[in-house]
């Protein structure tokens, strides 16, 4: 009788084991909700059985970023906070985090989350189940539930629609994701990440879990997303596949040049061989035709310069160049150090 095979599948090891943890939140004037994340996530980590580092991005704040925490916290192991120099946006504070996350090494996985409460701490326990699940996918959160008004979501699934036909990509899922150590590093070194993390996540073709949450109730303070911020969120979701939307719209301009000539033909052909033709309407549907033809051509020339043009320009890669916008490194809670100095 052969012997059995007892050994562990990476699955079940993972599932078992302590995880090390770094969370990455960008701050914008909301110390507030930041140490109130941090309180409910230190009551949560021991049953993940996670060791959890926080690194808080301020990005570019005018309050002051000084948090304590008294009573200490338990459970976790350290809070650092990163202060940008000035205010990147979003997108930007959280590539930065990812880079503070790489560099600082040894994490198995970083989730990145919002500070104001709506990416609630209890679903973060469940992309941290989903991750023991599945330990080489990202885990995204994806809304079941939201609790915007109608005007916002109306324009929300207007930008994810535009976002699919502009790039052939469907996207329904934000900036709350957890990502392995695997993919960390090819996240920070690729150029859209600096943009929409989101986006680049798709463009970088890991495989996803996805991970059905509500949004939580913020906080304190009100959302300061409006319709311009949306705008200018899906904006930059779409840059990350700009190469796509050009190429598809060559291809747009290319089917209108041939429409456009076809339609000029069969004008002259109508007005040479018939007597069907009303007298200035061939050269009415010539003369439009021709526009239409040229100016297709036009948007042709100009997008092939501007795709080469985007190929050849030298990219900024936010494992190498982010670091120049960090100002100042605070230590907010260190375990060690405060047993330390306890004992």
């Amino acid at each position: 009788m052969g012997q059995t095979d007892v050994t562990e599948k990476p699955s079940d090891t993972m599932s078992h084991s302590w995880l090390k943890l770094a969370l990455v939140v960008p701050i914008f004037n909301d110390f507030v909700s930041f140490a109130q994340l941090c309180r409910e996530m230190d009551v949560l980590v021991a049953d993940w059985r996670a060791e959890l580092s926080v690194i808080g991005v301020d990005d570019g704040s005018q309050q002051s970023g000084v948090v304590s925490f008294d009573p200490p916290l338990v459970n976790m192991k350290q809070v650092r906070l990163v202060k940008l120099v000035c205010n990147l946006g979003h997108q930007r504070a959280i590539a930065i985090g990812l880079v503070e996350a790489m560099e600082d090494g040894g994490f198995d996985a970083v989730l990145v989350a919002d500070s104001d409460g709506e990416d609630r701490p209890v679903d973060m326990g469940r992309l941290v189940a989903e991750h023991r699940a599945h330990g080489e996918a990202v885990v995204v959160a994806r809304r079941s539930k939201r609790s915007e008004g109608l005007r916002f979501r109306a324009f929300y699934a207007i930008y994810k629609t535009m976002f699919h036909a502009f790039t052939g990509k469907k996207i329904d899922f934000g900036n709350f994701v957890l990502i392995p150590n695997s993919a960390l590093a090819r996240l920070v070194h690729m150029t859209e990440t600096w943009n929409h993390l989101a986006a680049s996540v798709l463009r970088s073709r890991l495989p996803l879990s996805a991970v059905g949450c509500h949004r939580g109730i913020r906080y304190a303070g009100s959302s300061s997303m409006d319709l311009v911020s949306l705008l200018i969120h899906g904006l930059s979701a779409v840059s990350v596949f700009s190469d796509f939307v050009l190429a598809r719209m060559l291809v747009a301009s290319a089917a209108i040049t041939v429409v456009a000539a076809v339609v000029a033909v069969a004008a002259v052909v109508i007005r040479l061989t018939t007597t069907l033709a009303v007298p200035g309407w061939a050269t009415s549907v010539v003369g439009i035709s021709m526009i239409i033809l040229l100016q297709a051509l036009l948007f042709s020339m100009v997008a092939s310069l501007t795709m080469l043009r985007h190929r050849s320009a030298v990219s900024f890669v936010p494992s190498v160049h982010a670091r120049v916008f960090v100002g100042e490194r605070l230590t907010l809670f260190d375990a060690l150090r405060y047993r330390g100095v306890a004992e």
